[in-house]
């Protein structure tokens, strides 16, 4: 048996089922349970009692009159033989010899009955024992004398001067055996047919929880098809609203199909962009080579004037190799921080001036502004890739004679690198896209100055990946402006309000 099968979670169809049946069923059958025993209690209680009752009514009147010596002619026989068929018993009234006198059986009369309940009477005990299996009630009285009586303890055994004390004498007993189970035969009737109507409701209850359990998977069963044909592409909403939960689950699940076919529709887009950077330099490279083949002499001058253009083809194809190598390992999670305390300062001092020849050849002025000394926990070279993507940027897209400002600034949480520039702006519909791969507000400039259009995106990803955050403002004609913003303190995970790629996301 395979690992998935042994692991298998249960069904949520059975959990609810079995759940609906015992709540149906477990207090219904309890309560009636327990009702029925109470009632069947007290009514062998109350028949008891009753019995009891007129059983020492008989003993005393049994005691009253001469009854042992003219026993076979007492006209109390009679009254004897009408309890016994009231109770549907049988009652036997032995002397104090233990002889059966009376036997309303007639089976037993002068035989000797000397068993554990007459002997216990015959010690002047009061005795009522019910058999559960048999359900056979036992009563056992003793029949005092009314006129004799006897020594509590004999004469002769007791102390010198003590006096002696007298007690009604025994004169016989009167025992009843009762068989119970005919004066609750009702009530065992009631409990048969409460079996019977047990098995109905547990019959009804799971019939009701089928039909139940049917109506309310049914949303489940659509509800999946819909996502699936969806998934397949044979239909592009999810739309079940049979409850006002599926109707949001709906929602949910139409979005996550928006985001799954938005990053289908990027991946596309990326594959596509891909193949075209990295065509372009390779057609480039073709045509200048044919056209070094097909002609017969080649002055040296054009000789080394297309070798420097194929060279620059390669760089550029370099570039764009290096940059996709660099995003996918930011993108994939397999980026790792090696985090060191970095005087911020010192650091973006010699990152500007890493970029000052390219900021000279641009004829661009790039300065730098601190307002106050900044240490920070980041990783040094991811974050200078970072910078040096942005200040490039403003530098490459800048006009001749242009300025580039950079500034530091920190508060008690995080600091604050601004690049500012003079350069042309951005056209407010290309802020939102300003950070995607590939993208590019003027793709001829960016050709002529070699830009890949994955600077912007991989700086994001590294700022990110520091839980920073990345802003951008621009106006046509008024330069751009980026913001960033970092916690001074890295910490494993921050929920980070900030996170913003243009003022056109946050209108």
């Amino acid at each position: 048996m395979s690992e998935s099968r042994k692991k298998r979670p249960p069904k949520l169809r059975a959990m609810i089922f079995i759940t609906i049946v015992l709540i149906a069923m477990v207090p219904a059958v309890s309560v009636s349970w327990v009702l029925i025993d109470s009632v069947f209690e007290r009514e062998i209680e109350y028949s008891k009692s009753e019995l009891q009752g007129q059983v020492l009514i008989l003993s005393n009147q049994l005691s009253g009159d001469d009854y042992f010596s003219h026993y076979t002619d007492s006209g109390k026989n009679s009254d004897i033989e009408q309890i016994a068929d009231i109770w549907g018993g049988r009652i036997q009234v032995m002397n104090s010899g233990c002889k059966i006198l009376v036997d309303t059986y007639r089976l037993d009369v002068a035989r000797y009955n000397v068993s554990e309940y007459v002997l216990a009477a015959m010690d002047r005990q009061s005795v009522s024992y019910l058999d559960d299996k048999t359900m056979t009630l036992i009563i056992a009285q003793p029949i005092y004398s009314a006129t004799q009586t006897e020594a509590v303890v004999p004469p002769e055994d007791l102390a010198e001067g003590e006096e002696v004390e007298y007690q009604p004498r025994i004169d016989g007993v009167i025992m009843v055996c009762v068989d119970m189970s005919r004066r609750t035969s009702a009530l065992s009737g009631i409990r048969n047919q409460m079996y019977l109507l047990w098995i109905a409701a547990a019959s009804l209850t799971i019939l009701a929880a089928l039909l139940v359990l049917i109506r309310f998977f049914r949303p489940f069963g659509k509800l999946n098809s819909e996502i699936d044909a969806a998934l397949e592409g044979t239909a592009k909403k999810v739309s079940v609203r049979d409850y006002s939960e599926f109707s949001k689950l709906s929602d949910s699940a139409n979005r996550l199909l928006d985001r799954i076919n938005s990053l289908d529709d990027s991946r596309q887009e990326f594959v596509s962009n891909v193949s075209h950077e990295l065509k372009t330099p390779i057609t480039s490279m073709r045509v200048l080579a044919d056209t070094l083949n097909g002609m017969d002499e080649v002055p040296n001058e054009m000789y080394r004037d297309f070798m420097r253009d194929i060279s620059s083809e390669l760089e550029r194809e370099g570039n764009i190799i290096d940059d996709l190598l660099s995003m996918s390992r930011l993108e994939g999670g397999r980026a790792e921080l090696h985090l060191s305390e970095v005087n911020l300062n010192e650091w973006i001092e010699s990152t500007l001036r890493r970029i000052s020849p390219i900021a000279k050849v641009a004829g661009v002025e790039v300065t730098f502004e601190s307002f106050r000394p900044v240490t920070a926990q980041v990783d040094e070279i991811k974050l200078t890739l970072a910078l040096t993507n942005i200040v490039e940027n403003a530098v490459k897209y800048n006009e001749e004679g242009g300025w580039v400002k950079v500034s530091l600034n920190a508060d008690h949480h995080y600091f604050f690198i601004k690049v500012e520039d003079s350069g042309s702006g951005i056209p407010k519909e290309a802020m939102p896209h300003l950070f995607e791969r590939f993208y590019r507000v003027d793709r001829d400039r960016s050709r002529e100055s070699g830009g890949t259009g994955l600077g912007l995106s991989i700086a994001k990803q590294i700022i990110n990946l520091h839980h920073g955050a990345i802003r951008a403002y621009s106006e046509l004609g008024d330069g751009t402006t980026f913001v960033i913003r970092i916690p001074l303190e890295y910490r494993d995970s921050e929920y980070d309000e900030y996170r913003e790629v243009s003022d056109e996301k946050e209108s």
